[in-house]
């Protein structure tokens, strides 16, 4: 039956806010009447290049002598009232792109003019799938468990082998494993169809060809259900009998087919067939600010009727509260676009239900391109959005549940590494640390040092004043053993009162004594818990990696044999499993304690040895050098106690006093009259480093009325090259305040030429191992011809330290040393000596 429109206008108008490309051609001309707007963006042509030309919007295959017979045909077709489709036709875009589309058209009669009505789908996606499907068979499992289109794949043409769960429900079946094994000809809705089916296309399956066709097959219930079918042979190697298969992508297109039987079957207005759409159509004024038009379906979607629709405010009381102002703003901004653009909101239905919806929305524009309209389709998507949040809550309570596992497992593994009451780790952490730290010391070849720690007396305590306080105890006593070792460091509880502490990246095992000191000067701090005081100490046993042994149950048992040697040593006190290690770590702490003491009696004092100009013998300066004068062991070098104060804090406050001394001496010697020269104090490198030591400087310069031309400071080579870079931007800001710079002991360390043209230097002081074996050993003489001659190079002063002979002193002259520091002219003299020597060269 032939559709009759009695309005051409309506009827396109109408056609605008139909969702797929729409062409209506005059059917004796061919020439194009009209193309709503989703022809004008499958074709990228404007509707003029449309409207009165001939059409040749298709590929000429479709006009030649084969495709005119087929066209006449299909006019023949269309004038009894039937309805013609052709799929893999090539749409020619503007561009010269051919766009693979299915035609479906059907004829009627618009004012009493036959045209036919053409729906045009782009298939160039959907042939773009099956040509990955194929190239993708490795991956046929995943997709057959995810895709959302029907698979099937059948064997030797006929017998379904495998189908996915989009097929099942497509055809009705519960599973895609009830379908296993179904003959093809079973799905058929007749015997004479499946015979057709086969003569018509497995023929092109053999040739390599891939079929695309839309069908009718039969669904588990008996109904019938409209499919798109597309297919490709699995392999064609034997085409006689298609041994490997055929896959068959399947979708359902009952809806779209039953969207052109009403299109077919219509024979009043467009309207009756917009009634039967599950989406409401939509025209909206932009001058008149009013819904002009609403397709009849509004009522049985939202309640309302369409006239309820016109009235703007009404429109607006249909929106949610929460989403009235966005929508309305969102619709002014379309004005300004030239795209469909998608936005979903919610409606309220007459009946108060909430629903969301997704909205498609177009621009419509008069002949000057101003917008005088608005066109959408509402569609329903409430089903959608809830699964959505059904998914979204699911994956959120999947998340916390993941996460309390993370948590309960992350526990139950601290429980198990880690002591209960302190939450240290435990003896099987303990071991494993150990194992990693030796594992890292063979590779590295490193020392490291496990201290076994007992408190001394602990069970009489724990036993009178009971457990809650013992607890309290160890608490405490993990606290003080933690604020006396490095982050670094390992502690662990094993039991009781038994703690154990990994020190690893040990430079030297004095460090580890210090250590074992602190923690026992720790202890000796009385407890006070709750209402008591409680004094306690510990003992403290020392094993040492590789030296005493190489197995972790070996160190930690040798460490906890040391700490009963310190207990039967009278507790209080620590033990290394050798006795020389213990014997040389009680010298260096009664030593260390000695300097302490010194530095309080002021039984330090200052030697100075004076340096000269060699070919004048004329006085230059001199070199401060401490010197101990212990109250029984009589003068004490500094080889024998600077190395140990240089690894404490010691070196800073022993640098502080020779500092303040020799500074005072210059003072009054200068204020004699005398020529001192300039003063060379050795500055070491924890000083320099020391965040203070500027201010220390400079006050020490303001309090001794010491000027900045009188001071040289001399750092040793090894020293400033550890840190290059910080340790240049120090010696700037010394240089600033006008004190001269030397480099002490040149030639020894691994000075960088860069660095050392960066450095501030004023001069470099040959080291006296190189001065000893002048005119021995060639290859010192070498080197210090080197060093003079890079002096020169970098317009530095230079002395030579530790000249002896005359020989020496000779050899240095001629070869331009000018300076010369040594037993040669003087021995370290104390303060009245050197006053005397100043005196009689004045």
């Amino acid at each position: 039956m032939i559709v009759t429109i009695d309005n051409k206008d309506q009827y396109f108008t109408h056609l605008r806010s139909i969702p797929v490309a729409m062409i209506v051609a005059d059917a004796q001309t061919g020439l194009i009447l009209y193309a709503n707007p989703k022809a004008e963006a499958l074709w990228m042509r404007e509707l003029d290049e449309f409207v009165g030309h001939p059409q040749t919007i298709l590929h000429s295959d479709y006009w030649n002598e084969k495709g005119r017979e087929t066209f006449s045909s299909d006019v023949a077709a269309l004038k009894s009232g039937e309805s013609v489709t052709h799929t893999r036709n090539a749409a020619l875009r503007s561009d010269g792109k051919e766009i693979p589309v299915e035609i479906t058209a059907i004829m009627v009669e618009i004012e009493g003019q036959a045209a036919l009505v053409g729906t045009f789908i782009s298939i160039e996606a959907r042939e773009k799938a099956y040509i990955e499907l194929h190239e993708k068979e490795r991956e046929l499992s995943t997709i057959f468990e995810n895709s959302q289109v029907g698979i099937m794949y059948l064997k030797r043409g006929r017998y379904l082998y495998k189908a996915n769960q989009r097929l099942a429900d497509i055809l009705g079946y519960d599973s895609p494993k009830e379908m296993e094994g179904i003959s093809m000809e079973e799905l058929h809705l007749s015997y004479e169809r499946f015979v057709w089916f086969g003569k018509h296309h497995y023929n092109s399956l053999r040739d390599h060809e891939s079929i695309h066709i839309n069908y009718e097959l039969r669904k588990k219930d008996g109904e019938s259900v409209w499919i798109s079918l597309s297919g490709k042979a699995v392999d064609t190697a034997t085409p006689a009998d298609l041994e490997k298969g055929v896959i068959w992508v399947v979708d359902d297109i009952s809806d779209y087919k039953a969207l052109e039987e009403r299109l077919i079957s219509q024979n009043t207005r467009l309207e009756n067939l917009l009634e039967n759409i599950n989406g409401i159509s939509w025209e909206f004024d932009l001058a008149a600010d009013k819904f002009t038009y609403v397709s009849p379906n509004a009522k049985t979607i939202l309640g309302y009727m369409r006239e309820e629709w016109t009235n703007l405010e009404s429109w607006k009381m249909m929106l949610h509260p929460d989403d009235r102002e966005q929508t309305a703003q969102y619709c002014l901004q379309e004005t300004q676009k030239n795209k469909d653009h998608l936005m979903e909101y919610r409606m309220i239905k007459k009946d108060g239900t909430v629903i969301w919806v997704l909205d498609i929305v177009s621009l419509g524009r008069d002949k000057n391109g101003k917008p005088i309209s608005l066109y959408g389709f509402i569609l329903d998507i409430t089903q959608q959005k809830n699964n959505q949040l059904k998914i979204e809550n699911d994956r959120q309570h999947l998340k916390a549940t993941l996460r309390e596992l993370e948590i309960k497992s992350a526990l139950l593994d601290f429980q198990a590494h880690h002591d209960s009451l302190t939450g240290l780790p435990n003896r099987t952490l303990y071991h494993d640390r150990v194992e990693q730290a030796i594992q890292k010391a063979k590779r590295h070849e490193k020392r490291f040092v496990l201290l076994f720690i007992d408190l001394d007396h602990f069970k009489e305590v724990n036993d009178s004043l009971g457990h809650d306080i013992g607890d309290k105890i160890l608490l405490e006593a993990s606290k003080r053993l933690s604020g006396n070792i490095r982050a670094e460091d390992t502690l662990a509880r094993l039991g009781g009162d038994e703690f154990t502490v990994l020190l690893e990246d040990i430079e030297k095992i004095s460090d580890a004594s210090h250590i074992a000191q602190k923690i026992i000067e720790a202890f000796r701090k009385p407890f006070t818990i709750e209402s008591h005081t409680i004094y306690l100490s510990c003992s403290i046993g020392i094993s040492i990696y590789p030296d005493d042994g190489v197995l972790s149950n070996d160190l930690l048992k040798f460490a906890d044999n040391a700490m009963y040697k310190a207990k039967e040593e009278g507790r209080d006190n620590f033990q290394f499993y050798t006795k020389e290690m213990t014997e040389l770590a009680f010298e260096r702490v009664v030593l260390e304690s000695n300097i302490r003491q010194a530095l309080a009696n002021d039984e330090f004092t200052l030697y100075y040895q004076p340096q000269y100009k060699g070919a004048t013998q004329e006085i230059v300066g001199m070199e401060a050098l401490i010197r101990w004068e212990h109250p029984t062991l009589g003068i004490i070098f500094p080889s024998k106690f600077i190395p140990l104060a240089e690894e404490s804090s010691l070196i800073i406050d022993i640098d502080n006093w020779v500092m303040k001394t020799a500074m005072k001496q210059m003072n009054e010697w200068y204020m004699k009259g005398l020529k001192p020269g300039v003063m060379s104090l050795n500055l070491a490198i924890k000083q320099l480093e020391s965040a203070h030591f500027l201010d220390t400087l400079q006050r020490t310069m303001e309090e001794t009325s010491c000027k900045a031309q009188w001071l040289k400071l001399e750092v040793l080579e090894r020293d400033i090259m550890k840190n290059p870079q910080d340790n240049i931007e120090k010696l700037n800001m010394l240089h600033t305040l006008g004190i001269q710079l030397a480099l002490d002991d040149f030639g020894t360390g691994q000075s960088s030429l860069t660095y050392l043209k960066r450095f501030p230097l004023d001069e470099l002081k040959i080291d006296q191992s190189f001065v000893r074996d002048i005119k021995v050993d060639e290859d010192d003489d070498a080197i210090i011809l080197a060093i003079i001659a890079l002096a020169k190079s970098l317009q530095l002063d230079i002395i030579a330290e530790g000249v002896e002979t005359e020989e020496q002193l000779d050899f240095l002259l001629e070869n331009e040393c000018p300076n010369i520091q040594g037993y040669y002219f003087s021995r370290p003299i104390n303060t009245v000596v050197m006053e005397k020597l100043l005196e009689n060269k004045h």
